[in-house]
């Protein structure tokens, strides 16, 4: 009499379980459809809302106002942003914001030129590019182009300049009032603390001079910082030398 084989439901051969290899990639999938989700249907204006609304409501009230124009999951474009920074109003017409793991973030200010803003860990900012002032500077009737170069350590907590270097210039010229202040200028300064330490400013205009020295930054108030600067000028074809100190702003009046 032969033996009958007898199958019970519950015994199946090993090949018909999950491999892990095939956990893995399901896992994956799971992972690729829930971040594609998130991507095309979370409303993501509110994440972009609730981290300028931080740097607003928080101790640094940096963002006075702005305009969400557009918002993807790692990137946004800014219209309209007004700053308050360290006592000085400033309006940027158009800035586009992308995240990513280096540098961290990359923003691009766009006011005619464009500056191009990268963060770093440290955090480290490093800039490069031109600004508009015509379109920045709230109160103050300035215009000119100006170009920076800026390497710049920052502090965790306020996000304010601690220590690394700044170049500037401009070949437009600067004027105030519609009067030219400056044909050209050219800065190199390094920081450190809040003590700038100005190793050239060379400008030519109306008066050509030539100085160094430092200035004593109070970033409640960059009017209030009091500066010590020494070199010469020359008008009509004659040079003179000068020292100068006093607060920033008696220096803005002259």
């Amino acid at each position: 009499m032969k033996n009958k084989s007898v199958h019970s439901p519950t015994s199946k051969s090993s090949s018909s379980r999950l491999s892990p290899a095939a956990l893995i990639k399901g896992f994956l999938i799971f992972c690729a459809g829930l971040l594609l989700g998130l991507t095309l249907f979370f409303p993501k204006h509110i994440i972009w809302e609730n981290l300028f609304n931080r740097l607003h409501v928080q101790e640094l009230n940096i963002i006075s106002s702005y305009n969400l124009d557009e918002a993807g999951l790692f990137s946004a474009r800014l219209l309209d942003v007004r700053l308050n920074i360290a006592g000085e109003k400033f309006v940027l017409p158009r800035v586009s914001l992308s995240l990513g793991f280096s540098p961290l973030a990359n923003i691009t200010v766009d006011s005619g030129p464009e500056l191009q803003i990268a963060l770093k860990r440290g955090p480290v900012i490093k800039s490069t590019g031109a600004i508009n002032l015509a379109t920045i500077f709230i109160d103050r009737e300035l215009s000119g182009h100006v170009w920076f170069d800026i390497d710049m350590l920052v502090s965790k907590e306020t996000w304010l300049p601690v220590q690394g270097s700044i170049s500037a210039g401009s070949k437009q010229g600067i004027n105030i009032d519609s009067d030219p202040v400056l044909t050209s200028f050219d800065l190199d300064a390094k920081l450190h603390e809040a003590r700038l330490e100005i190793a050239k400013l060379e400008g030519t205009g109306p008066v050509d001079f030539s100085l160094a020295g430092n200035v004593a930054l109070n970033y409640d108030n960059l009017q209030a910082s009091v500066y010590l600067v020494q070199g010469s000028y020359t008008l009509a074809g004659q040079t003179t030398p000068f020292r100068q100190q006093g607060r920033l702003s008696e220096f803005l009046m002259q």
